[in-house]
């Protein structure tokens, strides 16, 4: 996967001794997912609803216990994200079968390579083109950056292991977006999702 700006400070596509934060495994096949979202949309640009467009299709078991009624949190969700039923069978469909223990398949004629984790190489290009980061979403992670609870070494420096409930923590508690605004609307359990982000029952994969 290649990003322009967003994940990285300098602008180097590389996840590993520039980079100022590691992906958990559910985080990055989230980033991964979102790529070909934002493909999908004709865009370069992977917006706040791209990435939990993606973290709802690969993680929604995870993600609805932080919801006191997970039906109807997941009508806004889906509404967010824009996906139509038709749009909604799509995306699952096509994901299942590039799961890993599923046969790999190709998104759109392209191989997917296999999913990294955390401090893991760059992949590759998707698509031929790279992808950058929106406002927003570089926001989210900078401000995850700060309350993730584990830490790894790159050389000389000690660098954030930055999960999916930090990026939706920080995406919820950012109050001057539509989205955190929306999110707040279906009632989600900030203490909970809270209490998961920064004190989590494992360390990160």
């Amino acid at each position: 996967m290649k990003f322009r700006k967003g994940l990285t400070d300098n602008g180097d596509t590389a996840l590993e001794a520039e980079t100022p934060r590691r992906l958990t495994r559910d985080l990055l096949r989230a980033f991964e997912l979102a790529v070909m979202l934002t493909h999908s949309r004709a865009s370069e640009t992977i917006e706040v609803a791209d990435l939990l467009g993606a973290m709802y299709i690969d993680n929604w078991d995870h993600m609805k216990r932080f919801w006191p009624d997970p039906q109807e949190a997941e009508k806004t969700m889906r509404k967010m994200c824009e996906f139509s039923p038709p749009r909604w069978d799509y995306w699952i469909k096509t994901y299942n079968e590039t799961r890993d223990d599923q046969p790999r398949k190709k998104w759109f004629g392209v191989p997917i390579p296999p999913m990294r984790r955390a401090g893991g190489k760059d992949p590759g290009l998707f698509f031929g083109k790279d992808f950058e980061l929106s406002e927003q979403l570089r926001a989210a992670l900078k401000a995850a950056d700060k309350i993730a609870p584990y830490q790894d070494r790159v050389g000389e420096r000690t660098i954030p292991i930055v999960s999916s409930d930090c990026v939706l923590l920080c995406l919820v508690k950012n109050t001057t977006s539509d989205v955190a605004r929306k999110l707040l609307a279906t009632g989600i359990d900030l203490r909970a999702l809270e209490k998961a982000a920064r004190f989590p029952k494992y360390a990160p994969i």
